[in-house]
């Protein structure tokens, strides 16, 4: 009987011991961005927490505005932070590499055929303790087709990790 309490407690704690070790911090974020919001666009964005200073996501805008005043129709940006501050729960400055694919209105219509660019962007994460999350970055993006033209990736979104 003894020999079976002494394994079963080794076992519980060897099992609480490895749930504390499997993620210190949260691993997710879903964002929006009121930033677009106020030029007509609905933007969302999924980001995952890959290592101590580094994250991937996924950023997903369309314009629904009837002006079209936006640089996009639509936009799917998938981007790389590389985090330089704060690197136990991947906050402060990042360095942002991302591709997107895009659709653009040109003389009222949208134009079918889509673009692709490249992104580099800089930046900063805020996190509080209820587990809210703010980003405001700054960068340029570089189209991949014959005009080379340059756009401007700018905003803040704000959302909350899980």
């Amino acid at each position: 009987m003894k020999k079976l309490l002494l394994i079963s407690l080794l076992l519980s704690s060897i099992a609480s011991y490895s749930q504390e070790e499997i993620s210190p911090y949260l691993l997710n974020e879903i964002k929006v961005s009121p930033s677009y919001f106020l030029q007509g666009i609905e933007s969302i964005s999924y980001e995952r927490i890959v290592g101590e200073d580094g994250s991937i996501g996924l950023e997903l805008m369309y314009d629904f505005s009837k002006e079209h005043t936006a640089l996009y129709k639509s936009n799917i940006l998938a981007y790389y932070r590389l985090f330089f501050s704060n690197r136990i729960n991947t906050t402060g400055l990042f360095v942002e590499w991302s591709v997107n694919r895009y659709n653009v209105i040109e003389n009222e219509e949208e134009i079918s055929q889509g673009y692709a660019g490249l992104v580099i962007a800089i930046g900063g994460k805020f996190v509080n303790k209820n587990k809210w999350v703010a980003d405001i970055f700054l960068g340029f993006s570089r189209t991949l087709d014959k005009q080379y033209e340059a756009k401007r990736r700018i905003g803040l979104s704000v959302g909350r990790r899980f």
